[in-house]
C-alpha cells in the first residue's frame, strides 16, 4: 500500500485511489508499509528504485568521506616522519593538514554556492558558522604548534624563523595566514551577518 499510494502522496481515503482497481491480500500489514497489494501501476517500481539509489548514495558518500580524510592527512603523515626536518617531524602535522583541508573545502563550497546562487541563505549561514569554528581550531593548532617548536630544538626554531621572518615568510603570511585563515573567516562572517540582517527585517518593518 505504501509504494502504490502513500509514497505518491495518496493517503488513505484519497480520491485519486479510485482511478485504479486495487486488489489487497488478506494478510497482516507489513509494518509501516501497510497491506500487500497487486501493483495497480508502475510508479511503485520507481519509488523502490529511488529508495535503493538513495541507500547506495549514502554508502558511497560515507566511503568518499573516509577516503577524503585519509587523503587530507596523507602528506602530513609523510612529512611527520621526516626526521631530517625538525619543523615537520611532529605528530601534529597530519592533524593540521586535516583541519586545513576541511577549512579550505568548506570555504570553497560556500563560495561556489554563493556565486552560483543555488543555496538558501539559511544553508550558507550554517556552513559559515562551521567555517568560522574550523578557522578558529586551525589557528589555535597552528599557534600551539609554533609555540611548541620554539621551545624545542635549535633546528626547529631555525625552521620556524625561516617561515615567519625569513625567505619563506611571504608564503606563510600571504598564503597560510591571509588566504588560508583570514579570508575564510571574513567570508564566514559576511554570510552569518547577512542571515542575521535578513532575520531582523520583519521585526524592523512590523
Amino acid at each position: 500500500d505504501y509504494y502504490a499510494f502513500e509514497s505518491l502522496n495518496m493517503p488513505a481515503e484519497h480520491a485519486a485511489r479510485d482511478e485504479w482497481e486495487t486488489f489487497f491480500f488478506d494478510k497482516e500489514p507489513i509494518g509501516p508499509k501497510g497491506q500487500r497489494v497487486l501493483t495497480p501501476h508502475t510508479s511503485s517500481g520507481q519509488v523502490r528504485e529511488m529508495e535503493r539509489k538513495e541507500t547506495l548514495r549514502k554508502k558511497f558518500g560515507l566511503a568518499a568521506l573516509v577516503f577524503a580524510v585519509l587523503i587530507a592527512i596523507y602528506h602530513g603523515m609523510l612529512l611527520s616522519v621526516v626526521q631530517a626536518r625538525a619543523i615537520w617531524n611532529s605528530a601534529m602535522i597530519p592533524v593540521i593538514f586535516l583541519i586545513s583541508a576541511l577549512t579550505t573545502g568548506t570555504a570553497a563550497v560556500i563560495l561556489i554556492a554563493a556565486l552560483a546562487k543555488k543555496a538558501q541563505p539559511e544553508g550558507l549561514a550554517k556552513l559559515s558558522k562551521v567555517l568560522m569554528v574550523l578557522v578558529g581550531i586551525e589557528a589555535s593548532f597552528l599557534a600551539f604548534y609554533v609555540l611548541v617548536l620554539f621551545g624545542s630544538s635549535a633546528e626547529a626554531v631555525a625552521g620556524i624563523r625561516i617561515l615567519t621572518v625569513g625567505a619563506l615568510s611571504i608564503w606563510f603570511w600571504l598564503g597560510l595566514v591571509i588566504l588560508g585563515l583570514l579570508l575564510p573567516l571574513v567570508l564566514g562572517t559576511i554570510y552569518v551577518s547577512r542571515k542575521s540582517e535578513s532575520a531582523t527585517i520583519p521585526i524592523l518593518t512590523s
